[in-house]
């Protein structure tokens, strides 16, 4: 048997997959002792610190119970003193005051009471009792003491004697638990008078109940608790349940016995009590924490000490299967990198292809299939696409959802097409293109254009995604690809402004639009307005000529771009015009200007163009005061040059200034101080009674001359102003030179 038994060792030692085996089993059981040995050491340790550690955060935490309600005791015993010790008690006490000081008094008193009850936070009502006075004062005003011992004792005491005896035989202060025959109990802190005069014996007939409000108190104690299941109370010196944090049906009085810290069963489980006395009264803080929550604790060691026991067991395992974890996800990383920058570099080299930027005649077709890009069919369609978005988007939105776009183009449009149909993506001019490689020469532009619909209709359903496209020509050869995505870039630019297609197909053949209108009338209006700080009738204007040119010229987008260039051209003259200071930072204006390709929509080029209007004409309020007289020079200086004109009127100087009729009347008169129909008439009548002096002319003569329409209207205004017809003027004038 030996003998057998040694060869077998000698075997077992020399086979290798038996040390393997052992070597395993001998370091699992190593483990193991071990993970039981600190189990064990641990859980033991655990639960000594968790006692302890229980115990002071029980004591620490009714102390700091204790603290606070005897600080609110502190302060309401201070109130009590200073309202029996204050100068209106010691004027009531003289039975000698009239009536009205009396009430007088009293009225003191209470409002004292209110403000002690303002500023004390577990004061209810304070009840000064005046005995020799029969009277009884409160937060409610005063009244008789027996009409106060009905309304708030007579459940207490059975006469009113025995509720004065009770106050009146105490010691100076302290507290009162008074209990009804339900069992219900109020906390009162008293206080007898106190004559300072210590010669003169006077018996003691004036005293102060202060209610300590209940329901301030539990509302206290249930915010002072720091755990789920702690209770806190507050009981008398006897045992009896005063306060608590939360409403309790039976209270067990032997759980106050002593101060400190037990463990008894209470409510039907075991309860982890502490207990301290007030420093200052008879009353007693007990702080319940339910046992299970100490169990839970222990508990919970345990199961953290098993886990840990568990973890040596599997580590090793772990170990091996995360550094071959670790190997793998580098390599599905390395593999998603050179994924990426494939993507990118087919997107950049389509890119490069449709701007001219790579020749196409030079690039190996083998090239582009390593990178995907599998160019052999004969025929291809170029699409630009771009997104719609509200009108107050800014660039960076406008890219992101470019971005969306073109993500789920990639995602959504090839499983939509057929086999003889491939698709490429990239971005070039801020819109995302799309490549279509027809294999067959039976797909159509309206293929194209079939799918693009169908795409649309998906993405604005399921995602909300909404974009406008265009479609070139059919391109043959990949050579021609720059021109067709040249063709589905005018088609974009081309379309009418306007038009609720979402689909637009290039025609060379096609006159889109006749140029835009801006003429020199519409500059010149919105210029005056702009210089005069019109901000109402400018912005009208710049919307009169954006709704001509969209409704009645219904220009396209590129000439929305030049219209767009030409009045912010007008908006620089003004503001060189008027901004010599150079308070207004045109920067950002000239750097608009320099990018009015970027404009996609009317009301984008407007609201930009708005923008520098309301800046123009805030600055122009400043500068219309410093040129007003100047202006007001030139419309009198054309007056006087242009009387003799029969249609000389008010519309026809609004006209050659450029401004409304209402704006220069009211302009004229506010520098003038007079209409200006009036003053036309009364220089063209100064200039009449100059040609009067000479005999030789006639009335009709003179009339014509000076821009009336007839004799007939000269006579009647020659009259109206100057009091007498032009024959008599003509006549006096005669004898003033003789």
């Amino acid at each position: 048997m030996k003998r057998f038994t040694s060869e077998t060792i000698k075997k077992l030692r020399k086979d290798e997959k038996f040390k393997k085996y052992a070597w395993w089993v001998g370091s699992y059981s190593v483990v193991i002792l071990l993970s039981i040995v600190i189990n064990l050491a641990g859980y033991t340790n655990a639960i000594g610190v968790i006692e302890q550690e229980l115990a002071k955060t029980n004591a620490s935490s009714i102390e700091h119970t204790k603290n606070i309600f005897d600080n609110y005791l502190q302060e309401l015993d201070n109130i009590s003193y200073n309202l029996i010790q204050s100068n209106s008690v010691t004027l009531l006490k003289n039975t000698n005051i009239t009536p009205h000081k009396r009430s007088e008094y009293a009225g003191n008193l209470v409002q004292d009471i209110k403000n002690s009850d303002t500023n004390s936070r577990i004061l209810k009502n304070a009840y000064i009792i005046l005995k020799d006075q029969d009277i009884c004062i409160d937060i409610n005003g005063i009244v008789s003491l027996k009409t106060a011992y009905q309304m708030s004792f007579s459940t207490y005491y059975a006469t009113q004697e025995s509720w004065l005896n009770d106050l009146f035989d105490m010691s100076i202060s302290g507290l009162k638990i008074l209990t009804d025959k339900e069992g219900n109990q109020r906390l009162f802190l008293c206080r007898r008078y106190v004559n300072l005069n210590f010669s003169v014996y006077q018996a003691q007939t004036i005293g102060i109940m202060m209610e300590i409000d209940e329901i301030s108190v539990n509302e206290l104690l249930a915010t002072l608790k720091s755990v789920d299941g702690e209770e806190l109370y507050i009981v008398s010196n006897t045992g009896g349940m005063l306060f608590a944090s939360q409403k309790t049906e039976q209270w067990p009085l032997e759980i106050c016995a002593k101060e400190g810290t037990c463990v008894k069963t209470v409510f039907g489980q075991k309860q982890v009590i502490s207990v301290v006395r007030s420093d200052i009264e008879e009353l007693q803080y007990v702080r319940m924490l339910p046992n299970s929550i100490y169990l839970k604790n222990i508990r919970s060691v345990r199961i953290a000490f098993v886990l840990c026991y568990l973890l040596c067991i599997v580590f090793g395992g772990a170990l091996v299967w995360l550094f071959s974890r670790i190997n793998e996800r580098n390599r599905r990383r390395m593999e998603e990198k050179l994924a990426e920058q494939k993507l990118y570099m087919r997107e950049e080299i389509l890119r490069r292809i449709l701007e001219r930027k790579l020749d196409v005649q030079r690039v190996d077709m083998d090239f582009l299939a390593g990178y995907n890009l599998q160019m052999t069919g004969k025929y291809f369609v170029v699409s630009v696409i771009d997104a719609i978005l509200p009108e107050d988007t800014n660039e960076e939105d406008n890219t992101e959802a470019l971005n969306k776009i073109q993500r789920y183009l990639a995602v959504y449009l090839p499983p939509m097409l057929k086999e003889e149909i491939y698709t490429y993506f990239c971005m070039a001019k801020n819109m995302a293109v799309v490549v279509f490689n027809l294999q067959k020469e039976t797909s159509t532009l309206l293929t194209v254009c079939g799918l693009l619909s169908r795409l649309r209709s998906r993405l604005r359903e399921e995602l909300g995604l909404d974009f406008i496209c265009a479609v070139s020509g059919m391109a043959i050869g990949i050579e021609e690809l720059p021109k067709a995505f040249d063709e589905a870039i005018e088609a974009m630019n081309s379309r009418f402004l306007g038009q609720k297609d979402a689909i637009f197909i290039y025609d060379d053949g096609n006159e889109l639009s006749d140029r835009y209108a801006y003429s020199g009338e519409m500059e010149h209006k919105l210029m005056n307005f702009l210089t005069l700080g019109d901000k109402k009738n400018a912005t009208q204007v710049l919307e009169e000529i954006f709704s001509y040119n969209v409704t009645v010229k219904r220009i396209n987008l590129k000439m929305l771009r030049v219209l767009t260039s030409e009045i912010i051209s007008s908006l620089l003259k003004v503001a060189a015009q008027i901004d010599s200071d150079e308070n207004i930072d045109f920067k950002e204006l000239y750097l608009f200007s320099t990018q009015i390709y970027t404009i996609k929509q009317v009301d984008q080029a407007k609201n930009e163009i708005l923008k520098y209007i309301n800046l123009l004409c805030d600055l122009s309020a400043n500068y219309a005061h410093t040129v007003g007289d100047a202006r007001c020079t030139q419309i009198l200086d054309y007056i006087q040059k242009n009387y003799a004109d029969p249609d000389l009127n008010v519309n026809k100087m609004a006209d050659v200034f450029g401004i409304t009729t209402g704006w220069i009347s009211k302009y004229f008169k506010d520098q003038v101080g007079g209409g200006m129909a009036d003053y036309i008439v009364k220089f063209r009548l100064k200039k009449a009674k100059e040609q009067l002096k000479n005999p030789k002319k006639t009335i009709k003569q003179i009339a014509e001359d000076t821009g009336f329409s007839s004799a007939t209207v000269f006579l009647r205004a020659f009259k109206r102003y100057e009091g007498i017809t032009p024959g008599q003027y003509r006549e006096l004038a005669g004898r003033e030179e003789d």
